[in-house]
């Protein structure tokens, strides 16, 4: 379930102007995404519609706690970056289950036709993510760390670089975690059980599939491997980026959907 992060990662990766672009439209971006994987029909895209409103809406009050969480990010410390990394993740945990909430209405109301489209659909995203080797998964990952501290020296490349295993290893349980939700979707629409209840149980599956994410990671032992590693330069790129990413948030707060 990596739909719940789209939009933070649209305001990670792109300039200001273009940040603000996709929180004016964050709606039409996030409906876009869900109806990539769930094949809806026209009434149900303008139910969908609604609810995504009302779920960016709901968020503002996450937003203003992340604020000063951001704020007061300046990578000097371990103790400090697990006490902000444990926060964000908490936030993460709110708006992933909030918006599996969202997918699960839609998911329990599929009749038979939108299900095979649904499950071809997910089947060849797994097939795309194995697609990759370890170098590529390497590239990924200095390049989300270059959105934050600009260049990275050669330091911080043998860090990941000595991670690379762990990362083949994670896209292969990933791929293996989705799979085995998706198993779980198939008995729960065998199940003669009414849309409400099946919506319950779809809630009940991605959150479990969330948690078995996050608890299952090194990202924490990574970041603290790489904290001596930062230089001076690099912590003020990082607040230059941190700084954009909190006005973004504070521009998302004035927007009504």
């Amino acid at each position: 379930m990596r739909i719940a992060t789209f939009f933070l990662i649209v305001l990670i990766g792109y300039g200001c102007a273009a940040k603000k672009l996709a929180v004016d439209n964050a709606d039409t971006l996030l409906g876009h995404q869900v109806t990539k994987r769930i094949p809806l029909y026209s009434a149900q895209k303008n139910e969908l519609g609604k609810d995504i409103d009302k779920f960016l809406n709901n968020q503002k009050p996450v937003a203003q706690e992340i604020v000063p969480v951001i704020d007061d990010m300046k990578l000097e410390n371990e103790a400090k970056l697990e006490e902000h990394y444990k926060k964000l993740e908490n936030f993460y945990r709110k708006i992933a289950k909030d918006f599996s909430n969202v997918m699960s209405k839609y998911m329990a109301k599929l009749d038979y036709k939108q299900q095979k489209e649904f499950f071809d659909e997910v089947e060849e995203e797994n097939r795309q993510i194995v697609q990759k080797d370890k170098e590529e998964r390497l590239e990924e990952i200095e390049e989300r760390l270059e959105r934050f501290l600009g260049s990275i020296n050669t330091n911080q490349k043998q860090v990941i670089t000595n991670y690379g295993d762990y990362f083949m290893e994670q896209t292969n349980k990933r791929v293996e975690r989705r799979r085995k939700l998706h198993q779980k979707f198939k008995h729960i629409y065998a199940q003669d059980i009414s849309p409400t209840t099946r919506q319950e149980l779809f809630q009940e599956a991605f959150v479990e599939y969330q948690e078995e994410g996050l608890t299952s990671n090194k990202n924490l032992e990574i970041l603290k491997k790489l904290l001596p590693t930062i230089t001076k330069a690099q912590r003020e790129h990082f607040r230059r980026e941190t700084q954009g990413i909190k006005d973004i948030l504070s521009y998302f707060l004035q927007v009504n959907y």
